[in-house]
């Protein structure tokens, strides 16, 4: 029995190839959250996709992140993949920084206040204008009533 268990919790490791640190976790997760296999439509990112193309992104990365190389070169390699005989090159998933990029991070914030700014701007609105009495709107109207019998 012993030994069965021993074989189970040695098993998974077995397979494994060299083991990251956990900064280079970090810089793996980092990386393969922000880039899309060419297959994918959805943008789904590697991290999460089960296609081939996808194994072998999160393979290059982890290649990458072992040899010693920086984020700003694995990003800079994974630009230049190609895949199938398309050719289809790698996307990804987080916008860059300039200005088309600060405002696609911007854009949710914007909505958000400009949905608070319009909702206060209708309260407002209906609190200024009030509506007539009864009397009021029969003092407007009789004399318009009296004509038209």
């Amino acid at each position: 029995m012993r030994g069965l268990l021993i074989f189970f919790f040695i098993l998974p490791l077995w397979g494994q190839s060299e083991a990251l640190s956990p900064k280079q976790k970090k810089l793996y997760h980092k990386i393969t959250q922000s880039v899309a296999a060419p297959c994918c439509n959805n943008m789904i990112p590697v991290a999460f996709h089960e296609s081939q193309w996808a194994f072998e992104i999160r393979d290059f990365v982890e290649a990458r992140i072992l040899a010693g190389d920086k984020e700003s070169a694995i990003f800079d390699q994974l630009e230049g993949l190609t895949f199938g005989p398309e050719k289809k090159h790698v996307t990804f998933t987080i916008p860059d920084r300039d200005g088309l990029g600060y405002l696609a991070w911007a854009s949710p914030a914007i909505l958000i206040l400009l949905g608070v700014v319009a909702a206060l701007l209708l309260m407002r609105r209906r609190r200024t204008s009030h509506a007539l009495t009864d009397d009021e709107l029969l003092a407007k109207y009789s004399p318009l009533i009296r004509s038209q019998l």
